[in-house]
Protein backbone atom coordinates (compact mmCIF):
# COMPACT_ATOMS: atom_id res chain seq x y z
CA UNK A 1 0.00 0.00 0.00
CA UNK A 2 1.29 3.44 -0.94
CA UNK A 3 2.11 6.00 1.75
CA UNK A 4 0.93 8.80 -0.54
CA UNK A 5 -2.75 9.74 -0.47
CA UNK A 6 -4.68 9.18 -3.69
CA UNK A 7 -4.51 12.05 -6.16
CA UNK A 8 -7.75 13.59 -7.33
CA UNK A 9 -8.31 16.11 -10.08
CA UNK A 10 -8.48 19.71 -8.93
CA UNK A 11 -10.05 21.35 -11.95
CA UNK A 12 -11.30 24.31 -9.93
CA UNK A 13 -8.21 24.88 -7.83
CA UNK A 14 -8.33 28.37 -6.28
CA UNK A 15 -11.46 29.38 -8.19
CA UNK A 16 -14.21 31.29 -6.38
CA UNK A 17 -17.79 30.10 -6.84
CA UNK A 18 -21.17 31.25 -5.57
CA UNK A 19 -23.97 28.68 -5.48
CA UNK A 20 -27.47 30.05 -4.84
CA UNK A 21 -29.98 27.80 -3.12
CA UNK A 22 -27.13 25.72 -1.74
CA UNK A 23 -28.37 24.11 1.50
CA UNK A 24 -30.06 21.14 -0.14
CA UNK A 25 -30.54 19.10 -3.28
CA UNK A 26 -28.70 20.05 -6.46
CA UNK A 27 -27.22 23.22 -4.91
CA UNK A 28 -25.61 21.30 -2.06
CA UNK A 29 -24.31 18.63 -4.43
CA UNK A 30 -22.78 21.27 -6.71
CA UNK A 31 -21.20 23.10 -3.76
CA UNK A 32 -19.69 19.85 -2.47
CA UNK A 33 -18.32 18.92 -5.89
CA UNK A 34 -16.81 22.37 -6.41
CA UNK A 35 -15.11 22.08 -3.01
CA UNK A 36 -13.75 18.64 -3.93
CA UNK A 37 -12.30 20.20 -7.06
CA UNK A 38 -10.45 22.86 -5.05
CA UNK A 39 -12.78 25.86 -5.27
CA UNK A 40 -13.61 28.39 -2.58
CA UNK A 41 -17.39 28.12 -2.26
CA UNK A 42 -20.06 30.56 -1.07
CA UNK A 43 -23.34 28.86 -0.21
CA UNK A 44 -26.36 31.13 -0.51
CA UNK A 45 -29.39 30.33 1.63
CA UNK A 46 -32.74 31.79 2.65
CA UNK A 47 -34.25 29.14 4.95
CA UNK A 48 -33.07 27.88 8.32
CA UNK A 49 -29.47 28.78 9.13
CA UNK A 50 -28.95 25.28 10.56
CA UNK A 51 -29.47 23.77 7.09
CA UNK A 52 -26.92 26.18 5.62
CA UNK A 53 -24.42 25.39 8.38
CA UNK A 54 -24.91 21.66 7.76
CA UNK A 55 -24.25 22.16 4.05
CA UNK A 56 -21.18 24.28 4.89
CA UNK A 57 -19.84 21.51 7.15
CA UNK A 58 -20.29 19.00 4.30
CA UNK A 59 -18.49 21.33 1.89
CA UNK A 60 -15.61 21.82 4.33
CA UNK A 61 -15.32 18.06 4.91
CA UNK A 62 -15.36 17.34 1.17
CA UNK A 63 -12.71 19.98 0.62
CA UNK A 64 -10.47 18.64 3.39
CA UNK A 65 -10.88 15.04 2.19
CA UNK A 66 -9.32 16.09 -1.12
CA UNK A 67 -6.46 18.03 0.48
CA UNK A 68 -8.00 21.47 0.07
CA UNK A 69 -8.15 22.45 3.74
CA UNK A 70 -7.27 26.12 3.24
CA UNK A 71 -10.31 27.15 1.22
CA UNK A 72 -12.55 30.03 2.25
CA UNK A 73 -16.00 28.46 2.29
CA UNK A 74 -18.77 30.71 3.54
CA UNK A 75 -22.53 30.88 3.86
CA UNK A 76 -24.35 34.03 2.71
CA UNK A 77 -27.95 34.81 3.52
CA UNK A 78 -29.97 36.44 0.74
CA UNK A 79 -33.46 36.07 -0.66
CA UNK A 80 -32.86 35.69 -4.39
CA UNK A 81 -36.31 37.18 -4.93
CA UNK A 82 -35.23 40.50 -3.37
CA UNK A 83 -32.93 42.79 -5.36
CA UNK A 84 -31.47 44.51 -2.27
CA UNK A 85 -30.52 41.10 -0.81
CA UNK A 86 -28.77 40.16 -4.05
CA UNK A 87 -26.90 43.48 -4.10
CA UNK A 88 -25.75 42.96 -0.49
CA UNK A 89 -24.73 39.34 -1.15
CA UNK A 90 -22.46 40.31 -4.04
CA UNK A 91 -21.05 43.27 -2.14
CA UNK A 92 -20.22 41.00 0.81
CA UNK A 93 -18.58 38.34 -1.34
CA UNK A 94 -16.60 40.73 -3.52
CA UNK A 95 -15.26 42.54 -0.47
CA UNK A 96 -14.24 39.21 1.11
CA UNK A 97 -12.84 37.44 -1.95
CA UNK A 98 -10.35 38.73 -4.54
CA UNK A 99 -12.77 37.80 -7.34
CA UNK A 100 -15.68 35.62 -8.41
CA UNK A 101 -15.08 33.03 -11.12
CA UNK A 102 -18.37 31.18 -11.26
CA UNK A 103 -22.01 31.79 -10.41
CA UNK A 104 -24.35 28.82 -10.14
CA UNK A 105 -27.92 30.14 -10.39
CA UNK A 106 -29.66 27.31 -8.58
CA UNK A 107 -32.15 28.96 -6.21
CA UNK A 108 -35.73 28.13 -7.01
CA UNK A 109 -39.12 28.49 -5.46
CA UNK A 110 -42.35 26.62 -5.87
CA UNK A 111 -45.39 25.94 -3.75
CA UNK A 112 -47.44 22.82 -4.17
CA UNK A 113 -50.98 23.65 -5.13
CA UNK A 114 -53.31 22.81 -7.97
CA UNK A 115 -52.64 25.22 -10.82
CA UNK A 116 -56.19 26.53 -10.75
CA UNK A 117 -55.73 27.45 -7.05
CA UNK A 118 -52.38 29.23 -7.40
CA UNK A 119 -52.65 32.68 -5.82
CA UNK A 120 -51.12 35.73 -7.47
CA UNK A 121 -48.65 36.43 -4.64
CA UNK A 122 -47.20 32.91 -4.93
CA UNK A 123 -47.00 33.31 -8.70
CA UNK A 124 -45.12 36.60 -8.27
CA UNK A 125 -42.69 35.02 -5.78
CA UNK A 126 -42.01 32.18 -8.24
CA UNK A 127 -41.17 34.71 -10.96
CA UNK A 128 -39.09 36.89 -8.61
CA UNK A 129 -36.89 34.00 -7.48
CA UNK A 130 -36.79 31.68 -10.47
CA UNK A 131 -36.52 34.28 -13.22
CA UNK A 132 -35.80 37.81 -12.03
CA UNK A 133 -33.43 36.71 -9.26
CA UNK A 134 -31.41 34.59 -11.65
CA UNK A 135 -31.14 37.52 -14.08
CA UNK A 136 -30.09 39.93 -11.31
CA UNK A 137 -27.45 37.51 -10.01
CA UNK A 138 -26.16 37.02 -13.56
CA UNK A 139 -26.05 40.79 -14.06
CA UNK A 140 -23.84 41.21 -10.98
CA UNK A 141 -21.57 38.34 -12.01
CA UNK A 142 -21.28 39.60 -15.59
CA UNK A 143 -20.45 43.15 -14.46
CA UNK A 144 -17.68 41.72 -12.27
CA UNK A 145 -16.36 39.44 -15.04
CA UNK A 146 -16.24 42.33 -17.53
CA UNK A 147 -14.68 44.76 -15.04
CA UNK A 148 -11.83 42.42 -14.17
CA UNK A 149 -11.32 41.48 -17.82
CA UNK A 150 -10.84 37.77 -17.19
CA UNK A 151 -14.30 36.42 -17.84
CA UNK A 152 -16.08 33.83 -15.76
CA UNK A 153 -18.83 31.24 -15.87
CA UNK A 154 -22.52 31.27 -15.15
CA UNK A 155 -24.36 27.98 -14.75
CA UNK A 156 -28.16 28.05 -14.66
CA UNK A 157 -30.08 25.09 -13.30
CA UNK A 158 -33.78 24.50 -13.71
CA UNK A 159 -36.52 22.27 -12.44
CA UNK A 160 -37.87 19.11 -14.00
CA UNK A 161 -41.15 21.00 -14.20
CA UNK A 162 -40.13 22.39 -17.59
CA UNK A 163 -40.85 18.94 -19.02
CA UNK A 164 -42.95 17.31 -16.29
CA UNK A 165 -45.99 19.45 -15.60
CA UNK A 166 -46.95 20.21 -12.05
CA UNK A 167 -50.59 19.36 -11.18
Amino acid sequence: MSANPPQFPSRLLDRYALVTGAPQGIGRAVAIRFAQEGAHVALNYIGPRAAAEDALARVQAASAARGHEKRDHVIVHADIGVEADIDAMFETLLSRWPRLDCLVNNAGFQRESPSEALDVETYRKILEVNLTGAVLCARHALAHFVARGEGGNIINTSSVHQIIPKP
